[in-house]
């Protein structure tokens, strides 16, 4: 019998802790529920008014309210309405009789216990941008005061900071690993072939390509007769003259024969523009011809101007020429060059 009634006390005790629990959650979870909505309001209606204040948005505020419940005994004094006070008629002279009972109940006060929600502490958190000057970090900080009803007695805290906002990194690391190794391999083949692609534009090439293009016009403002003699020899654009310019070694590289003018090489530049200047522009442009677009281009650049337009005019046209005027060319050009002597290069060999 005795264990019977212990079993049911642990049993009422359980069921009581229990439901004492639930309780406690149950009063909880509206007091969280307030907690966040008061620090989001807060939030959002300070950073509205500051927006306006600073004139940007790059504003971080975070608010964290501490609450405490906080028990009211309240007390209502009730009076007896007058209309009621007597139902019958009052005579001059002639006593009321009273209803004791009946008007205590009616005037005693009414007397319950209420619980309010307090704020136990508030800290305020402000971000600002760091070219926010000091004048109007003072003027955050005398609106975020009173807004928020910052009380330091009750240990209430404002902090407001300055930071550069939208500030990143690169995490080097990170990018050495795939799949971002492969993107940064993509951008470094990418920015090579442009420095490449730059170097050969703006490199030694730029100055002929120059002077090609304004023997071009030249020659297309002559006249029409002009442009239809140089269409009807077979007219050619920029690209086919330095490719003719290229070679005849485009065209005597199936062979394995020795080319023309082979023993010409950069050395000789200043003999070749001292001989080119007492030839004919139809020799010079044979010359050309031969030689490889590097020095064929220094040449052309070390003559006049008037003789670059006619050697540029001769390479435009494709022409046959016999055999015995390319080797008459080429062994009076080796002839001459085999007895020039002086020279500035020669000069400064001598002097070094």
């Amino acid at each position: 019998m005795m264990k019977i009634k212990t079993l049911m006390l642990i049993m009422v005790a359980v069921i009581t802790f229990q439901a004492r629990l639930t309780w406690a959650d149950s009063e909880e979870l509206p007091d969280l529920e307030n907690k966040v909505a008061l620090e989001l309001g807060l939030e959002k209606r300070l950073k509205a008014i500051l927006t306006e204040v600073l004139g940007t948005d790059k504003i971080s505020i975070t608010v964290t309210v501490d609450l405490y419940t906080k028990k009211e005994r309240i007390t209502i004094n009730r009076e007896q309405p007058a209309s009621k006070q007597s139902a019958g008629m009052i005579l001059p002279g002639v006593p009321v009789q009273e209803k004791i009972g009946e008007q205590g109940a009616l005037l005693a006060p009414l007397t319950y216990e209420e619980n309010r929600t307090m704020i136990k502490r508030l800290t305020a958190n402000i971000l600002l941008d760091s070219q926010v000057s000091d004048e109007l970090l003072a003027m955050v900080e005398r609106v975020s005061k009173t807004l928020l009803g910052i009380n330091p007695a009750r240990g209430d805290k404002l902090v407001i900071e300055r930071i550069p906002f939208g500030t990143w990194y690169i995490d080097w690391k990170e990018m050495l690993q795939p799949p971002d190794i492969y993107l940064v391999i993509a951008l470094i083949i990418a920015l090579i072939s442009m420095l490449i692609i730059a170097a050969f534009i703006f490199g030694p090439f730029r100055a002929f390509f120059t002077h090609l293009v304004e023997s071009i016009q030249s020659i297309a403002e002559s006249g029409p007769g002009s442009v239809s003699a140089t269409a009807g020899a077979g007219g050619m654009s920029a690209s086919d003259i330095s490719r003719q310019m290229g070679g005849a070694s485009d065209r005597k590289r199936s062979t394995d024969k020795p080319r023309p003018f082979d023993f010409i090489h950069d050395t000789y530049l200043n003999d070749l523009v001292f001989l080119c200047r007492k030839e004919t522009p139809e020799s010079v442009a044979i010359l050309v011809s031969y030689l490889s677009p590097q020095l064929a281009s220094k040449l052309i650049n070390a003559l006049d101007k008037s003789t670059q337009e006619q050697v540029i005019s001769e390479l435009a046209q494709i022409k046959e020429k016999p055999p015995e005027v390319i080797k008459g060319l080429e062994r009076m050009i080796k002839e001459k060059i085999d007895y020039l002597i002086g020279g500035e290069d020669r000069l400064q060999q001598i002097v070094n």
